[in-house]
């Protein structure tokens, strides 16, 4: 097992993202995920005997949770599994220390980034250290000032997205115009506007979320 400095089994929390996250799923979706570990301070023993970091150590349970959920078998497969909206994206570490995270996210953290933990979900590992990592990333995804400005980043995020992987926009019912993804994109900019200042405003699903704005 993975042991902190103290000996105390080291605390993960897999947070699922996007439509895992707002508790959308369909059958064509996804698993997009992050892994968070409680720190960096320990070790673990490799199957050969020898002693990892705690990082590679969660490294490599990443990668072995990968291939359980999307190699394909006889009987076909789970889930696809993308990690891609981890700290600094697919150039980034697979998996994070707590720490590590929250200095990378006050540092370098950008809006795509804040946009995605809007419906961060703690799905699985610990689930008080879950709750540890929702509290530790709110004041990075919910800001106290209004800046309107998100929404025009939120929509160049989305025009690349088209630019990007849409071959003709205009029949895509995701990416096209007033399409999926258009509408999850505007309602994630008014809450990241308004919900630094209106936590109710702080609702994961697409429709729970307009629901709230509408009310607010």
């Amino acid at each position: 097992p993975p042991l902190g400095a103290s000996g105390e089994r080291c605390a993960y929390s897999i947070v699922g993202m996007g439509k895992l996250g707002g508790r959308e799923l369909n059958c064509g979706s996804d698993v997009d995920l992050i892994l968070f570990y409680e720190t960096d301070d320990g070790s673990a023993r490799a199957p050969s005997g020898d002693e990892i970091t705690l990082h590679e150590w969660f490294t490599r349970f990443t990668q072995r949770l990968t291939s359980t959920l999307e190699d394909v078998t006889e009987d076909g497969f789970a889930w696809r599994v993308d990690w891609r909206l981890r700290p600094e994206g697919s150039r980034g570490p697979l998996v994070n220390a707590l720490g590590a995270a929250e200095r990378y996210y006050e540092a370098w953290g950008r809006t795509w980034e804040r946009a995605a933990l809007v419906r961060a979900r703690h799905v699985a590992g610990d689930p008080a250290f879950g709750a540890e990592v929702q509290s530790a990333l709110s004041p990075f995804v919910w800001r106290r000032e209004v800046n309107p400005r998100i929404a025009a980043e939120m929509a160049a995020l989305l025009h690349q997205a088209r630019a990007e992987l849409s071959s003709d926009p205009e029949r895509d019912l995701k990416l096209g115009p007033g399409g999926i993804r258009e509408v999850e994109f505007f309602v994630q900019a008014l809450q990241l506007i308004h919900a630094g200042r209106n936590p109710g405003l702080r609702a994961r699903g697409t429709l729970p979320a307009l629901d709230a704005l509408l009310f607010a």
